[in-house]
């Protein structure tokens, strides 16, 4: 009988915390209400989007209903793929989150290239310094697959923080519900194909220069989008 007079006071409890709890407020809305087409540039600095014959990495886990998963994770996606005036080339993909909860987050780019058949090897991380102010910590990885080898750069922003792993993303989800706010978040992932093991870290250091450039490009509202509050 006391154990379930115990169960029952639990789960009134659980319940009236969960009500406390709830959040309420989104994070950032006064961003930009733009498309991500319409915030990024299809040309900046030495770079201009091409069209393409190799089809980016999915950005969701389940590629057997592809279009279901984007649309119940994200609120808005972009991949393009830029060539410079030498002819080297980055794909560019973001993935833009108006909610981000711990059912329903940004999917991690080492769970979507596994899913879709890639090897992945994560490097070291690293930081990109954008510009004289904003330096972003970035995830490295080498992936491989039957038709080719991609190292990936990329970053989560999600609410004001850059996750550099899937439990920091969860902690800073939790954090922002305890404050009664919904984070948002954004994948910036780019990446590139490359034909000899002698060009991984150049490609690395071109991913790099192609992000400044592409964060030098644009307004503050769209750098706020990438990175958090400037």
């Amino acid at each position: 009988m006391r154990r379930t007079i115990l169960l029952a006071l639990l789960m009134v409890c659980a319940a009236a915390l969960a009500q406390l709890f709830e959040p309420t407020t989104r994070q950032f809305s006064e961003r930009s209400e733009q498309s991500l087409m319409q915030q990024i540039p299809r040309a900046f600095g030495d770079w201009r989007e091409v069209v393409s014959n190799v089809d980016p990495a999915s950005l969701t886990v389940n590629t057997d209903d592809r279009n279901q998963q984007v649309l119940s994770v994200y609120s808005d996606t972009l991949t393009r793929t830029y060539t410079d005036s030498v002819g080297r080339t980055v794909m560019l993909a973001l993935a833009y989150g108006k909610e981000q909860h711990q059912e329903a987050k940004i999917h991690r780019p080492e769970l979507c290239y596994y899913a879709q058949g890639f090897s992945v090897v994560a490097k070291p991380s690293t930081s990109i310094a954008l510009d004289d102010k904003r330096v972003v910590p970035a995830n490295h990885l080498l992936t491989h697959s039957r038709t080719r080898v991609e190292p990936v750069t990329y970053w989560i922003r999600i609410g004001s923080s850059i996750s550099t792993s899937a439990w920091q993303s969860r902690r800073v989800i939790l954090q922002e519900g305890l404050n009664g706010r919904i984070p948002d978040g954004i994948l910036v992932r780019v990446s590139s194909v490359v034909s000899t093991e002698d060009a991984i870290e150049p490609s690395f250091d071109l991913q790099q220069k192609f992000l400044r450039d592409l964060y030098s490009s644009v307004p503050n509202s769209t750098k706020s989008l990438l990175v958090g509050a400037i």
